[in-house]
């Protein structure tokens, strides 16, 4: 059975398939380069620190209908909620959001000009670096 199921996926070993949360992890670094790009920021520069609202990454992410967490039921929603970000950026970061009203102006999302929860760039760089 497994064998059929290998060949179907295309030999893809168990051991190569992203997991859940890896991919969240993805999706949510690509939110960070995407706003970086519409804002003329270098995403790779050390020196560039946005802010980003959880709601902001929870849309942008929300908005792929194919990934892993489109799936995802919360209630009476679907997709990605605020508090699962939260949770998997704390498993592989070990930080906790802060409140800023800092979020810069994109078009992404509908920023929020009130005090608001996320995460700064430099929070996660080292860890993006780390699980690619």
């Amino acid at each position: 059975m497994v064998d059929i199921a290998l060949k179907i996926e295309g030999e893809t070993s168990c051991a190569d398939r992203e997991s859940d949360e890896d991919a969240v992890l993805k999706g949510i670094k690509e939110v960070y380069q995407d706003v970086c790009d519409d804002i003329n920021l270098s995403f790779d520069d050390p020196k560039t620190d946005i802010f980003l609202s959880i709601t902001t990454i929870r849309t942008v992410l929300n908005k792929d209908t194919l990934a892993p967490w489109a799936g995802w039921r919360y209630g009476s929603e679907y997709g990605i909620w605020q508090r699962k970000i939260a949770q998997i950026l704390r498993s592989f970061a070990r930080i906790e959001y802060e409140r800023s009203r800092d979020e810069p102006a994109h078009s992404l999302a509908q920023v929020s000009t009130t005090d608001v929860n996320g995460y700064w760039l430099r929070q996660l760089r080292s860890t993006f670096e780390r699980y690619g």
